[in-house]
């Protein structure tokens, strides 16, 4: 008898047979299971991404420009990873049924924390009268000054840059230019008392010298930074209830958003875990929480008039989706001006996104066009550098240089989106785009995250949208 003794060493390898069977089988199933949840596991990753990224972007903030900035560029480098691994494939309702439940609870933990964090900053806000943003309190002064002393928010005399002017006393103390206490004194009462006294500032006189009266010019330029679609918005809350009024008017606009927008990807989608996904990255990250819900910032009515644009003019409505990205552009010029190329292959709606933005700024324009120029052209053209943007650490050439790269990247993947029309291009040139803007400013603040979060919830949305889930009606049912 040849046969091996011992069950233990029969078969290839000393392995017996229904061990191996048993191993091939168990791998056939991982390999399944990885192949028909493929997309749902990715997902969760880019969503973990996210949230690696807002946080370290916290972690390196004022003095972490380098780091930031490496931060940055790593978003595109995994955002093209996880597109190229979700792409292709059929979608299985019943996959997408089992995954939206959990998904849901974690959209609606987040959506319950997020609305106590609104009633818990407006509950302080109102027992002190304020908002922590400079950026909330300007718009309130700048409303109350309209309505009040009916004085053009965007005039030489008008302060309304607190942080700004400190910035700009610092360079004109360090260049030896003169003192900045009497300003430092004068705003410290004025910013309390509001109203009129902000219309008459006190401000150190340049002794001569270019640099010195570069930087006078800047201290007479502290008006009202934003778009007046700012100011309308935000008037009748502001009237009724203050500074607080802001953060009622963003817990409007995030519920009805996120309303509209989550309804939207599961009907495009037929996904219901990919809208709850969507709504739980823009829920529960950083720049929602801490920028729009407790800092009141400035950034949720641009973004989300944009985003809005994105969705009507994939829809097919050119015209509605070139008025939301007028109305983006005139409260605040970005993150609007990135988008507004996106109609450039319809000629008659980019006519109509420019007409409405500058349709809100004409009563200004007449009123005072330099005024209005120095103080939105400020931030693109005469701001200061700080230690959150690597440009801080450049030299103005280096600077310069750093701008035509990333409008060279903006341009690149701008005219290969108008000259193919790809919806992969379009996402391509929004990513590069913004991530371009945001490494090259000569500030990179925390709120303007805000502008990122549509473009990161985009990418999640693609390979659903690509690859629409069946409805479970339309799924064969099983033989009895």
């Amino acid at each position: 008898d040849r046969r091996p003794r011992g069950g233990a060493r029969s078969g290839s390898f000393g392995v017996p047979p229904n061990l191996r069977c048993g191993r091939a089988r168990g791998a056939t199933t991982v390999k399944a299971f990885l192949t028909r949840h493929r997309l749902y596991l990715f997902s969760v990753g880019w969503l973990a991404a996210v949230f690696l990224f807002l946080n370290l972007f916290r972690v390196f903030d004022y003095g972490g420009g380098r780091q930031r900035l490496a931060v940055l560029l790593a978003i595109p480098v995994v955002a093209w990873v996880f597109r190229r691994a979700t792409r292709g494939g059929a979608r299985d309702a019943s996959v997408d049924a089992a995954w939206s439940s959990e998904m849901r609870t974690v959209f609606f933990v987040g959506a319950v924390a997020l609305a106590l964090l609104f009633g818990q900053s407006l509950a302080v806000a109102r027992r002190l009268g304020e908002v922590p943003s400079d950026q909330a309190q300007g718009i309130s002064r700048a409303i109350e000054l309209m309505q009040h002393q009916h004085a053009n928010p965007y005039g030489p005399t008008t302060m309304l840059q607190p942080a700004d002017l400190g910035y700009d006393l610092e360079e004109f103390e360090a260049l030896e230019c003169g003192s900045g206490q009497a300003t430092r004194a004068w705003l410290e009462d004025a910013w309390k008392k509001r109203g009129a006294a902000l219309l008459a500032p006190v401000l150190p006189v340049s002794p001569g010298g270019a640099p010195c009266d570069k930087v006078a010019l800047r201290l007479h330029t502290m008006g009202f930074r934003y778009g007046p679609v700012i100011l309308v918005f935000y008037a009748p809350f502001v009237v009724a209830l203050w500074e607080s009024g802001i953060l009622v008017a963003h817990a409007l606009v995030v519920a009805i958003g996120m309303t509209l927008l989550t309804s939207t990807v599961r009907k495009r989608t037929g996904s219901a875990f990919v809208a709850a996904a969507v709504g739980a990255l823009l829920l529960w990250t950083r720049p929602m929480r801490w920028e729009i819900v407790e800092m009141a910032h400035s950034d949720l009515l641009p973004t989300a008039l944009a985003f809005a644009f994105y969705f009507l003019k994939r829809d097919d409505r050119p015209m509605l989706a070139a008025v939301a990205i007028g109305l983006s552009i005139g409260a605040k010029p970005l993150p609007g001006l990135l988008w507004l190329p996106l109609l450039s292959r319809n000629p008659r709606a980019l006519l109509l996104a420019i007409g409405v933005a500058m349709a809100s700024f004409a009563p200004f324009i007449v009123w005072d066009a330099a005024g209005l120029w120095g103080n939105v052209s400020y931030p693109f053209m005469n701001r200061y550098t700080d230690s959150t943007a690597v440009a801080h650490y450049l030299s103005p050439l280096g600077r310069k240089v750093l701008s035509l790269t990333a409008l060279g990247f903006c341009g690149a993947f701008g005219w290969r989106w108008l000259r193919t029309g790809d919806a992969r291009a379009e996402l391509d040139y929004l990513l590069v785009a913004h991530v371009a803007v945001l490494a090259s400013g000569t500030v990179f603040h925390n709120n303007y995250l805000v502008w990122l979060m549509p473009v990161m919830a985009l990418v999640l949305i693609e390979p659903f949208r690509e690859n629409p889930v069946p409805a479970v009606s339309a799924l064969p049912r099983p033989a009895r």
